[in-house]
């Protein structure tokens, strides 16, 4: 990023709501916020419509943060309960300082309406979006005699009054010479921003997503040790529709965990089977889960060949196969990835009630969406795998190198000096802190600023997944083969069905069932406990 005079009005140019509109509206601590409205949805309208709306609570928290869903007759969605952001500290001459969110320390609140940030290659913001009602509040503290202070009001408007002063100001300083260097000064922004629909989430562009982006950006003006911040994210606990056209779902919200495969040939386009576009996975993961997801102690790219396995099948008679077992294959992780790459939160979608009845005890009969949601799902994506060929990684899922997103395949989505662990604080709520090390002075250093996405709508190319589907789906059906076609097409992704060869012989089940034979069914992929965690900490 281009160097800084040290002006906080410059530093605030480079923030979200500024990179959209060049006069954010400056507003009291307890701006209103309007609903959004209902009616008029189309799909040509979707990227400029309002759909965002919440409550503000307090200076550091939001509530009942919803969605208009165009896609259910502009349904009103909750997207989050709560979101929280919070425990800003900065490490400095060996002192922990922490950085408390009050009224004491907050400088000026900016809300924007609307407004709309082009593409661009440079600055932190580069995607084109167009923002619907969103805000961000700006801190500031000082050291003075070793207390932390607020920066008095009339001196932040003073050009210069963030500058880094020269290396020769501050050594002179730190050893009781002249000239003194200023206080440490830290500011701390605050952002919600919201993002109105578009298909620019995942590589393919297969869902429209509202993009909800939570984050910090922090500078200071001397250099310090450390930075760190975090972002809790609060879904309902339960769903309040359990019904999506002819779908069911389970009312309890939860959370999975994914591990994005490397190096996936993605031409010509696959039906997204797990095995396919992820190296392992934990689809229920307990409450009190802490994961590191970026790393920076792990700088280089790793391979582990004995940990996770495949299905290996062995064809019989005609098309029928059954489970020869499962074989090792390679795991490969690029610099900084970490145990996980995303978290879905969402609950399970049931198969149809036809399926449920002819299916053997002990199968699978929820399902968890993945790779993409179609039903109120909140997606939280720090890292994308690398596909090949390259130009099939669109800069929209390329991470970070150096100080400049969107710039490298496989890359997390973070800085280089972070490292990022998630905690899960209940079944559909994180914690998402990130630790800054040795941040450069005078250059903001941002947390979360990938955001995350709720799913509104599904494109056109979901038409590839829907002859799948039916190719899929044509062996594990029902009575009604229209019910819950999302639910098995979901339940195929993940696992494999292994049809009798009897089926061959008498496509009903009188045969099979006089003689005691079944289907069986089995995971694509498959690992054992030692297995799990050695991949985790590959």
């Amino acid at each position: 990023m281009r160097a800084m005079s040290g002006s906080i009005n410059e530093l605030l140019d480079q923030t979200l709501l500024f990179t959209a509109s060049p006069k954010p509206r400056l507003v009291s601590a307890s701006f209103p916020v309007s609903r959004a409205p209902s009616g008029g949805a189309t799909a040509a309208g979707a990227a400029t419509r309002r759909i965002w709306e919440y409550e503000l609570q307090g200076l550091d928290s939001i509530r009942n943060v919803g969605v208009r869903q165009r896609t259910m007759s502009d349904m009103r969605m909750p997207v989050c309960q709560e979101v929280k952001w919070g425990d800003v500290k900065v490490t400095y001459q060996g002192k922990n300082l922490a950085l408390p969110l009050t009224e004491r320390f907050l400088l000026r609140t900016h809300y924007l309406a609307e407004g709309s940030i082009p593409e661009s290659d440079n600055g932190y913001w580069q995607l084109p979006m167009n923002l619907d009602q969103s805000f961000q509040r700006l801190f500031g503290y000082q050291l003075v005699a070793g207390q932390l202070q607020p920066l008095n009001m009339p001196d932040t408007e003073l050009p210069k009054y963030m500058a880094v002063p020269s290396p020769l100001a501050f050594a002179q300083s730190r050893g009781g010479g002249r000239p003194a260097a200023p206080p440490l000064r830290v500011l701390v922004c605050m952002a919600f921003g919201c993002a109105k629909e578009r298909n620019d989430f995942e590589p393919g562009g297969v869902l429209g997503a509202g993009r909800l982006m939570p984050h910090f950006m922090i500078v200071a003006n001397l250099p310090v040790e450390s930075m760190e911040a975090s972002v809790t994210l609060t879904r309902p606990p339960i769903t309040p529709h359990l019904q999506m056209e002819k779908e069911e779902m389970t009312p309890r919200i939860g959370s999975g965990l994914f591990t994005d495969r490397n190096d996936n040939t993605v031409i010509p386009p696959r039906i997204p089977y797990w095995d396919y576009l992820f190296d392992y996975y934990w689809t229920d993961p307990p409450v009190g889960t802490e994961v590191k997801v970026v790393r920076r102690d792990r700088p280089s790219t790793r391979e582990n060949r004995s940990s996770i396995k495949e299905l290996v099948l062995r064809t019989s008679r005609g098309s029928f196969a059954r489970v020869d077992g499962y074989t090792p294959r390679p795991l490969t992780k690029l610099p900084r990835q970490g145990e996980f790459d995303n978290i879905h939160i969402a609950p399970k979608m049931k198969l149809p009630a036809s399926v449920i009845r002819k299916l053997p005890a002990g199968w699978p009969r929820e399902v968890t969406m993945a790779p993409f949601c179609v039903h109120d799902c909140l997606h939280v994506h720090w890292r994308w795998g690398r596909s090949s060929p390259d130009f099939t990684n669109p800069k929209w899922v390329r991470g970070w190198v150096g100080d400049q997103p969107y710039r490298e395949a496989g890359a997390p989505m973070v800085a280089p000096n972070q490292d990022v662990t998630l905690r899960l604080l209940g079944p559909g709520s994180i914690r998402y802190t990130a630790r800054i090390h040795a941040p450069v002075a005078g250059n903001w250093q941002i947390v979360m600023h990938h955001g995350a996405a709720y799913a509104l709508s599904y494109s056109t190319k979901v038409d590839v997944a829907a002859w799948g589907n039916d190719r899929l789906t044509r062996d594990l059906l029902g009575d009604d083969d229209e019910n819950g076609q999302w639910a098995l097409f979901y339940w195929h992704l993940r696992y494999k069905l292994l049809q009798h060869p009897l089926r061959e012989v008498d496509p009903t089940d009188t045969l099979a069932d006089w003689l005691g034979s079944s289907d069986q069914y089995a995971e694509r992929l498959s690992w054992d406990a030692a297995g799990f965690q050695a991949a985790r900490n590959l």
